[in-house]
């Protein structure tokens, strides 16, 4: 798909650095392809349920030498182009750094979520022939940990 991104840091030395970004993604722009199959209908597909969206980061640095503590926040916008199921996420994150001259410790924990109703099939069409669903209510929740030990080598 295609992607546009832009951002802006604000950096105060010695002290940290604030940080935004956002994001445009055309999701209905993907293609399939291969030599032997031209994945029209699948194609067909991804331009009339996916959408363009804009999605949003943000981060802040604290330096309190020799660590660093830090945050973060994005959310990312639904790639559906209908109402019906909502793939929007949302991410936390925090973490630190501690470094001397020739080694860092670098600890980071993000938090991923995301709620959706989904629906199997449109609702509309099942109405047409007189059938009612009811969505499956997801809920999708990870934790990540991450740890790095760096050591300059001279």
């Amino acid at each position: 798909p295609f992607r546009m991104e832009s951002g802006l840091t604000l950096l105060y030395p010695k002290i940290g650095l604030l940080s935004f970004s956002c994001e445009l993604v055309n999701y209905n722009q993907a293609r399939l392809r291969d030599a032997g199959n031209p994945f029209s209908k699948a194609n067909e597909a991804i331009a009339t349920y996916y959408r363009q969206t804009i999605n949003y980061k943000g981060g802040l640095e604290i330096l309190l030498a020799p660590f660093a503590l830090r945050g973060g926040y994005a959310y990312f916008s639904s790639p559906y182009n209908n109402n019906l199921n909502d793939g929007s996420t949302q991410i936390f994150s925090g973490g630190f750094r501690y470094q001397e001259t020739n080694h860092y410790i670098d600890v980071t924990y993000s938090y991923q979520k995301q709620k959706e109703n989904f629906y199997m099939y449109d609702p509309q069409v099942l109405d047409k022939i007189g059938k009612t669903i009811e969505p499956a209510s997801l809920k999708h929740n990870q934790h990540y940990f991450l740890f790095t030990l760096g050591i300059k080598l001279d």
